[in-house]
């Protein structure tokens, strides 16, 4: 066994993309804003986030009910 290699606890460098994933690491409620808790990294211009997927904002409702109206 290599010391320091399989011992030794690191910092998440990549968390999780997808809402519900994030909610479930968090215990996150329905209400939370998941955005305040994505996985950010360090790069030389600041910080870095992913893009998250399937968040349902008020605009993508919108566009749902303008999609469903067309039918």
């Amino acid at each position: 066994m290599l010391i320091g290699v399989t011992n030794v606890k690191r910092a998440r460098s990549l968390g999780p993309k997808r809402v519900s994933h994030i909610r479930k690491l968090y215990q996150l409620e329905k209400g939370d804003d998941v955005r305040k808790y994505v996985v950010r990294r360090k790069v030389k211009k600041g910080t870095k986030a992913p893009k998250v997927q399937r968040l349902v904002t008020s605009e993508r409702i919108r566009r749902k009910k303008a999609i469903q109206a067309r039918f």
